[in-house]
């Protein structure tokens, strides 16, 4: 990748921020991971905004509240053995 050298104007206190928040101590490499994580990021707000201005149907909220049975159907396994016991 060919890099480039330019000038930008950035906010000293937004600037403190990225470092602190990226670990990065350089202008450069924290707007590089800003730069590349910035797609997931948008992503992220698309589908929380998909969510939000999608209701859940009445099949889904019953589906919320429907009683969970957990059963392996493995009766025949001894975990105890085979892991110890919770003692």
């Amino acid at each position: 990748m060919s890099l480039e050298t330019t000038t930008i104007a950035i906010d000293s206190r937004v600037l403190t921020v990225a470092f602190e928040r990226t670990g990065m101590s350089t202008a450069g490499s924290a707007l590089e991971l800003v730069r590349a994580r910035l797609p997931f990021v948008d992503r992220l707000r698309r589908d929380i905004a998909a969510y939000r201005a999608l209701p859940p149907s009445t099949a889904e909220r019953a589906l919320a509240r429907a009683p969970v049975r957990f059963d392996l159907g493995d009766d025949d396994i001894d975990y105890d053995v085979l892991y110890g016991g919770w003692d």
